[in-house]
């Protein structure tokens, strides 16, 4: 899966966002790399990391996003 991600696979950054969510059993939580991890999944994702910290689903913008503005 590092390979999938490593050439931007959306699908496997979600999955490791889903992993450093403490999804799993095998991966501690970490919020940074999950928001990493969720906003490099493009749509989907954002809208999955926006849910996952309690906010406005249609405001919420990932980090890249707003120091790129």
């Amino acid at each position: 899966m590092h390979e999938a991600v490593e050439v931007g696979n959306q699908r496997a950054a979600f999955y490791f966002g889903l992993a450093y969510a403490g999804a799993t059993n095998n991966v501690s939580g970490n919020r940074s790399a999950m928001i990493k991890w969720f906003c490099r999944a493009g749509e989907r994702g954002r809208y999955m990391v926006a849910e996952m910290l309690e906010r406005d689903v249609a405001d919420y913008r990932c980090p890249e996003e707003t120091s790129k503005r």
